[in-house]
């Protein structure tokens, strides 16, 4: 069998799509699945990665984030005529332009995020869009929420799969070291005594609500850790200044992602994993549903680390985390109720024990990688 991922960036570019798509692809070529990747680059490029054959097509132009190549609709359209299957991972015009070329292959719609359908720009993409639905054979999407609430895919029940993100356990196959000192040291922490937020520093990820609950706690022995840099860092600073959080509210930077661990991994690269399993709970205050799923609370479950995180209606990420089963939720932008969550989280050891072990429980359940990937390889035929 031979199948072809149509996406827009690959590994090492580090993004959750990217990380999917490689999950996929590796696993496949364990299985015996002739496998390869087309994606966009800042130049021309054919290489293997871990028995993935990847090629980069160049791309110095983006329109709205869609990197834009003729080379890659080229390349993607004698690819495509020599593999079983495309495995297009959406949003992606141009891949979705490859499929309208090529109606009679097996296609697979990874349905990743919400093509946006408002104003000129939805009227322009919205039929390559229906037309790509109408001729996929099968719909992935990562949560049944994400389903119902999309303006697309509510015409296509019929062929659309619900098949979580999975992880590959990095606890119990990476030996993780959850009883890191050096790295508590490091950031002057101790272990279960701070919340742990990871992500971007965009608007949309919920810092401000985050910082501003985290003022409103009682406990103050309690340590906020923030993991990750971007455009709103200035602002959050500042909001711990107005606070007078001081050394309360840890930034770290960037650290590399668990999808980049393996059995080698330096002790930087495993400073990730150590805070979040040395965590009291990890913080998940997104308030929009351009985040549809939220792979950082699936990283959490798998140390045990329990969540507390926001309803957001029509995201996926509301299914997820389970209220009082692997974690606590509060309605999006009530500051008053995230306090008291973070506050119960730490006063109710209870409480806490069952959302840990639950936490785990549900990891093992439904996001474990070998379960994910399984089903998807079994659309490929």
């Amino acid at each position: 069998m031979k199948v072809l991922h149509l996406g827009k960036y690959y590994s090492p570019f580090s993004g959750g799509i990217e990380f999917v798509n490689q999950q996929i692809a590796e696993y496949s070529v364990e299985k015996g699945v002739e496998t390869t990747v087309l994606c966009f680059g800042h130049k021309n490029e054919n290489t293997v990665i871990n028995g993935v054959s990847v090629i980069r097509c160049k791309s110095n132009v983006k329109l709205l984030s869609q990197p834009l190549s003729l080379g890659y609709l080229i390349k993607g359209f004698m690819e495509a005529l020599r593999h079983d299957t495309l495995h297009v991972h959406s949003p992606n015009f141009l891949a979705f332009i490859l499929v309208l070329l090529l109606p009679w292959k097996r296609t697979i719609v990874h349905w990743h995020g919400e093509v946006y359908d408002k104003g000129l720009i939805g009227f322009l993409v919205s039929p390559l869009v229906y037309l790509t639905l109408v001729v996929a054979n099968k719909i992935i999407v990562t949560t049944r929420l994400q389903q119902l609430s999309s303006s697309y895919l509510r015409y296509f029940k019929y062929k659309t799969v619900v098949i979580p993100i999975g992880l590959i356990d990095y606890a119990r196959e990476l030996h993780v070291d959850s009883s890191n000192d050096a790295v508590l040291a490091k950031f002057s922490l101790k272990k279960s005594e701070y919340i742990l937020f990871v992500g971007r520093l965009v608007h949309f990820k919920g810092c401000t609500d985050l910082i501003t609950a985290f003022s409103e706690i009682k406990c103050k022995n309690v340590k906020l850790v923030i993991v990750g840099e971007g455009p709103e860092e200035k602002n959050l600073l500042d909001l711990v200044e107005k606070f007078s959080l001081g050394s309360r509210v840890v930034f770290t930077g960037n650290l590399n992602s668990l999808t980049k661990l393996s059995e080698n991994s330096t002790y930087k690269e495993r400073l990730l994993p150590s805070l979040i399993s040395n965590a009291k709970c990890l913080a998940f205050p997104s308030i929009h549903k351009a985040e549809s799923f939220g792979i950082t609370m699936v990283e959490s479950m798998v140390f045990s680390t329990p969540i507390i995180s926001t309803i957001i209606p029509g995201s996926g990420s509301s299914w997820v985390n389970r209220n009082m089963v692997s974690g606590l939720q509060y309605p999006v932008g009530d500051i008053d109720i995230l306090s008291d969550k973070i506050e119960l989280m730490f006063s109710d050891d209870l409480l806490y024990k069952r959302l840990s072990k639950n936490a785990r429980r549900r990891y093992e359940n439904i996001f474990r990688s070998e379960l994910a990937v399984s089903k998807i390889l079994r659309l490929y035929k």
